[in-house]
């Protein structure tokens, strides 16, 4: 279990607005607060600042995912995601845009990410079951529903 430092600064039947802190693990703890919140569909957007990023780019030749890292201080532009299950647990499709201090913007797909400062996001919950099936054709864990 994660140790949780992220703060809810408002909630409502549909939305809440979270703000991590320095040296949150922000793919862990999303996961950990949606499961002990009972959401199981969401959408998210935020934007803040990190220090360690593991992404990636997805080569459809090979069906695989390209990682790189980054253990530096950057700026979260923009990112965003969504909450869905996958063989019963809950997992994030997050996508990123950061740029560093050279004003070098990079992104892709989060596998990792912890916060320098602070990442402040928006969660939107979703009223349909959303869960993601493995796609052959593409090699990706593609979303669907029910609905």
């Amino acid at each position: 279990m994660t140790k949780i430092i992220m703060k809810i600064l408002y909630s409502s039947p549909t939305q809440d607005l979270l703000v991590f802190y320095k040296g949150d693990d922000v793919v862990a703890q999303l996961i950990e607060y949606c499961e002990s919140n009972n959401i199981n569909s969401a959408w998210f957007q935020g934007l803040g600042a990190g220090s360690d990023i593991e992404f990636s780019y997805y080569d459809f030749k090979k069906k695989e995912y390209v990682k790189k890292q980054l253990h530096e201080d950057f700026e979260i532009n923009n990112v965003t995601g969504n909450i869905a299950q996958l063989d019963g647990k809950l997992v994030t499709h997050c996508h990123i845009s950061i740029s560093n201090q050279e004003y070098q913007g990079m992104g892709g797909h989060v596998f990792n990410l912890t916060i320098s400062g602070t990442l402040e996001l928006f969660l939107t919950k979703l009223p349909i079951e959303l869960k993601r099936e493995f796609d052959e054709e593409t090699g990706l864990n593609l979303l669907k529903s029910d609905h």
